[in-house]
């Protein structure tokens, strides 16, 4: 049976920055495949939810990336 982890990548505005853009997001992505990661689902969060944690009204996208054990 195989066995999977997981891993998870913020992107969009947050924070009232951005957490990746352009050629360095690009380089971010290449280095997950490099290490055998591969790009299985993405979400945004609700607006809401992100006001109680961070103080923030801006939602933000997140992508799930998965490899073997």
């Amino acid at each position: 049976m195989k066995k999977w982890e997981y891993k998870t990548l913020y992107v969009g505005q947050h924070l009232g920055g951005e957490t990746h853009t352009g050629e360095e997001f690009e380089k971010v992505l290449n280095e997950f495949g490099d290490e055998g990661w591969e790009c299985v689902g993405l979400g945004m969060t609700d607006s809401r939810l992100v006001y109680i944690y961070d103080k923030t009204h801006v939602p933000y996208s997140y992508l799930v990336f998965k490899r073997e054990k």
